[in-house]
């Protein structure tokens, strides 16, 4: 869903916006933690909360988990799009999801 987001909506405007203005600001870094970032990982982690719940996963810190899963993605996402990186080294973004998402289920699977 995160990709999709940088794909299709302002996602991807949001984070490079509130990565390049907040790093080091002390009010516009607390506010895009807020506004933007943690929604996206609170919702992660409750989605996460309900594998758990299921018996499907190691029953762990959600937060934590969701930052796990997430962080790789977005990091991929803005050097694909928003660095440059697609010129210098393409990755097919949809494999890169997948193995991403395979190996997560892996680590965690309960």
């Amino acid at each position: 869903f995160v990709r999709q987001g940088f794909k299709r909506g302002r996602l991807g405007n949001l984070h490079v916006i509130g990565l390049c203005e907040g790093l080091h600001h002390l009010t516009l870094g607390p506010y895009y933690l807020d506004k933007t970032f943690n929604p996206t990982i609170t919702a992660t982690a409750e989605r996460l909360d309900l594998h758990q719940s299921r018996g499907e996963m190691k029953s762990i810190d959600s937060q934590d988990a969701a930052i796990c899963l997430i962080s790789p993605l977005v990091m991929m996402l803005l050097h694909q799009n928003y660095l440059g990186g697609r010129k210098e080294h393409p990755i097919d973004l949809d494999q890169f999801c997948r193995t991403h998402s395979d190996s997560f289920v892996i680590a965690y699977k309960n």
